[in-house]
């Protein structure tokens, strides 16, 4: 039995008849009909005498009336309050590490009771913590949106644009294949490149061949750094360079005089495009909220970098 039939046979009896009741529904009469008497097939008895003009509730039809408008009305009233419900429950986002230049800037938005940080396992991707519903919002390398991999999720999801993160490379001066000079693309020929980005490991790779060419023989390797600029500070370079978040290596090696560091190579600047990435059914107002949110923290995190 569906509740909608049960509110189509409602709708009968208060328009006193199936013909005004089909306009009223924008079904057409024989529709209506066939649903009744698919209603009463299951109930076991008839609603309505038709014989009558126009048709008359049987006794069984008037006592059944009453409970079917109580179902309708609760039905009703459930769907009413399930709807307060999730637009009041948090908007779950993708934990923003310390290495996003939002994270500084997050806590100056009023993101207050509306937002649920949800920390995703490492070896997940914000897209894979979206397919699993473990998350309503990630921040994501435009990147990913360019992969033959999102080619099946496209229609799923809203991408929407937020900023740059800003790269940096890090090296020791003494390294033989660079010198303290701007770095150009052929400098990189032959170097080990440590990215210390477990989540987007992938996409760091592909983001620095896109940055200095395919025809530059550039190394990649993983090297995982528990989020701590101390850790990283205290790293022997030798004759590798290192990739990562600017803020972070910056800080890691501003007392290393032996150590330089640099966020472009050649005129082409070290960072990368991001954004937000959400279902394109999740675009309720909580979630629209966010959403403004986040962009006012990117926008202040442009703002600290343009008065840097």
């Amino acid at each position: 039995m569906r509740i909608d039939v049960l509110q189509e046979f409602v709708t009968v009896v208060k328009s006193r008849g199936f013909n005004r009741a089909a306009k009223n529904l924008h079904l057409s009469q024989s529709s209506l009909s066939t649903h009744i008497s698919s209603l009463e097939k299951d109930l076991g008895f008839k609603l309505f005498d038709r014989t009558a003009q126009p048709p008359a509730l049987t006794l069984s039809g008037q006592i059944f009336l009453e409970y079917a408008q109580g179902i309708v009305s609760l039905y009703q009233e459930g769907k009413t309050k399930g709807a307060d419900a999730a637009n009041k429950a948090p908007v779950r986002i993708a934990e923003i590490p310390s290495s996003s230049f939002l994270y500084k800037n997050i806590s100056s938005v009023e993101l207050g009771d509306t937002v649920q940080f949800v920390k995703i396992p490492e070896d997940m991707l914000p897209l894979e913590a979206l397919e699993a519903g473990l998350v309503d919002i990630a921040i994501v390398p435009e990147l990913t949106t360019r992969t033959s991999d999102f080619e099946a999720y496209a229609e799923k999801y809203l991408y929407i644009p937020l900023g740059f993160q800003k790269m940096a490379m890090a090296y020791d001066i003494s390294n033989p294949f660079l010198t303290r000079r701007p770095l150009e693309r052929t400098d990189l020929n032959g170097i080990t490149a440590i990215i210390t980005d477990t989540t987007y490991f992938d996409f760091w790779t592909q983001m620095i061949h896109e940055i200095i060419g395919e025809d530059i023989s550039l190394t990649t390797r993983l090297k995982l750094i528990m989020n701590n600029e101390s850790e990283l500070s205290r790293s022997r370079l030798d004759n590798d360079v290192y990739i990562c978040n600017f803020d972070r290596t910056t800080k890691a090696f501003e007392n290393r005089g032996d150590i330089a560091v640099v966020d472009q190579i050649g005129d082409t600047k070290l960072q990368f495009a991001c954004g937000i990435l959400c279902r394109a059914d999740r675009t309720d107002e909580a979630t629209e909220r966010v959403i403004i949110m986040l962009k006012e923290a990117a926008k202040l995190a442009r703002n600290d970098e343009a008065a840097s």
